[in-house]
């Protein structure tokens, strides 16, 4: 499996979090959990050591409902020490407010709970290729 096709799920159900890795397991992605994201940044900056320092840019789904932190302080909290993250927002109260809100920061995706299988796959693909486009454009 490519170092590249992992991401970080902060999501607080342990059975939204096993059907999550279930279903990017079908395209040979890795979930690793968080429960928050300090402990998201820290799990991508030791996943960084463990590949000898490779530059990848993290991407996290990120539970709005469930997080211990509002969702605007995450984002910016992460991009500090990430710049080129991406983040996918979950949301069982997903509507257009919020979906405009998510685009003002300057992401693209929010998903409503329960994930529809299909669309997390196309949103985490999508958002793997961005941050590896992202790095590139950097380098």
């Amino acid at each position: 499996m490519s170092a590249d096709n992992r991401v970080i799920a902060v999501v607080p159900s342990p059975q939204e979090f096993q059907r999550i890795c279930g279903i990017l397991a079908q395209d040979r992605i890795s979930v690793e959990q968080a429960s928050s994201v300090l402990e998201a940044v820290l799990l991508h900056a030791y996943a960084r050591l463990g590949d000898s320092g490779a530059r990848r840019a993290p991407v996290v789904l990120f539970d709005i409902d469930g997080a211990s932190s509002p969702w605007r302080d995450a984002l910016e909290q992460f991009r500090m020490v990430h710049p080129a993250s991406r983040f996918i927002f979950l949301s069982r109260l997903a509507d257009e407010n919020l979906w405009l809100e998510v685009l003002k920061a300057g992401e693209h995706d929010l998903l409503s709970c329960p994930v529809v299988e299909s669309e997390l796959r196309h949103a985490v693909l999508r958002a793997l290729d961005r941050a590896a486009r992202s790095l590139a454009a950097a380098a």
